[in-house]
């Protein structure tokens, strides 16, 4: 989050909570939840709006999932739709990089590993990218790094795991 405060701040909430929105939504559905998944989810309006109203009946995550939608849906359905156009714009512009004809696409597409399985056994993990497309990867990097050190943190077990993090 920039230090600067204001109104855009409020826009990157609101894009987070739309995101956010679109994962969950996704997930409880037992859909395939990439952010590929949520970036068409978001780009096709009819399906969000559909989604949201179908949302809006749900008890999901405790009501956590309706709360989210009838927000949302109260910033859509106003008789002034740019604030929400504002969310879902600043959202898209976030999950370009997983478009389906990206590099990335493929790469966040699945997975058949799990980082808390390096406290059960030995494992290597290699996350290599290309350094001439630095500026597309370094951010799926970075998610790779906070996703391996947040699941490793709440895995239990004792195994101690250790990162060498080359020109990180």
């Amino acid at each position: 989050e920039p230090k600067q405060e204001g109104e855009n701040k409020f826009f990157r909430s609101g894009s987070r909570k739309l995101l956010q929105f679109a994962l969950l939504y996704l997930i409880t559905r037992g859909e395939d939840a990439s952010l590929t998944k949520t970036l068409l989810l978001l780009s096709d309006m009819g399906a969000l709006e559909s989604a949201l109203y179908i949302a809006q009946n749900s008890d999901a995550l405790n009501g956590e999932l309706k709360r989210l939608a009838d927000d949302l849906l109260g910033k859509l359905t106003d008789s002034d739709r740019k604030q929400f156009e504002s969310f879902r714009e600043g959202a898209l512009q976030v999950l370009e990089p997983y478009g389906p004809g990206s590099l990335l696409a493929e790469a966040t597409s699945h997975t058949d590993f799990r980082f808390s399985e390096m406290k059960e056994r030995n494992i290597t993990v290699y996350a290599v990218s290309d350094p001439t497309q630095r500026d597309a990867l370094s951010e799926w990097m970075g998610m790779i790094s906070w996703c391996a050190t947040t699941e490793l943190i709440r895995a239990p077990g004792k195994k101690p795991v250790t990162f060498l993090l080359d020109e990180v």
